[in-house]
């Protein structure tokens, strides 16, 4: 820092991937920064894309009414529909751990194991 500066400044280093170190900047400064740091981690992101569909074995009555409207509007190839959920995660962190509880939350809270199969996704986002 060049110049003469008075009071407080805050600014952010980055020391590594995963690493931020906050840096203060207090009193006057001539030409030389006394800087008082503190580091954090930064916790990677992580974005799954989650898709819950019905099993193939499973009859899926709201798809059979969706492709029977389609039909009814002029599309005849439509031979079958299957309705699910899609959704889009947003989570701290990137190991194995958080994968493993990620398809434990899928198969309790999500779906359905019994009717309903799901599928986990990394979004390249």
């Amino acid at each position: 820092m060049i110049g003469n500066f008075r009071g407080l400044g805050i600014a952010y280093h980055r020391t590594s991937d995963t690493r931020l170190q906050l840096l203060f900047f207090t009193g006057q400064i001539d030409g030389i920064a006394l800087v008082v740091g503190t580091s954090r981690s930064i916790l990677a992101a992580m974005k799954v894309n989650v898709i819950v569909k019905p099993k193939e074995a499973v009859l899926d009555p709201q798809g059979n009414a969706v492709r029977d409207a389609m039909r009814h509007l002029g599309m005849p190839e439509v031979r079958s529909v299957r309705i699910g959920k899609y959704m889009e995660i947003d989570a701290e962190g990137e190991d194995a751990d958080l994968e493993k509880r990620l398809h434990g939350l899928c198969r309790d809270l999500l779906s359905n194991p019994v009717i309903e199969e799901y599928s986990i996704e990394r979004s390249s986002e």
